[in-house]
């Protein structure tokens, strides 16, 4: 849904965009033919390993993988800019090194995707704002 939304707000102010197939991140080199990429709110695990092979049709199965993540490294290295929405952001932590720690981690809604024994929220932030912070 998040991506959805991200794709109506770029067509409604006419920016002009391109969708990133897991291939071509994965084939590197990205600074070649963009500027900027933006990954939708998604888990880290999302990102890299994707969705099962036999659940969707074969072009969007698989993540981005190590090569994935490496060369998506090597974009921002070179002077390309990664926007991450929402969860996404916790790709940056997890995989690209960046030094920041999400101070929310331990602190999250149960819900269905997370562990019954998450602690309970201790302070209220409007419009799920992230909870990074540099170390």
């Amino acid at each position: 849904m998040d991506e959805g939304w991200t794709r109506f707000l770029l067509e409604q102010f006419e920016f002009p965009f391109t969708n990133v197939q897991d291939a071509e991140i994965k084939a590197g080199d990205l600074n070649r033919n963009y500027d900027v990429l933006v990954i939708p709110s998604m888990s880290t695990a999302a990102i890299v390993d994707g969705l099962k092979v036999g659940t969707v049709p074969p072009q969007y199965a698989g993540g981005l993988g190590d090569a994935g993540v490496r060369s998506i490294k090597a974009f921002v290295e070179n002077g390309g800019t990664l926007v991450l929405l929402n969860h996404a952001t916790l790709f940056a932590i997890d995989r690209l090194g960046v030094p920041v720690v999400d101070v929310l981690k331990d602190y999250r809604l149960p819900d269905r995707r997370q562990a019954a024994d998450a602690k309970p929220v201790e302070f209220a932030c409007p419009a799920r704002c992230s909870g990074l912070s540099s170390t």
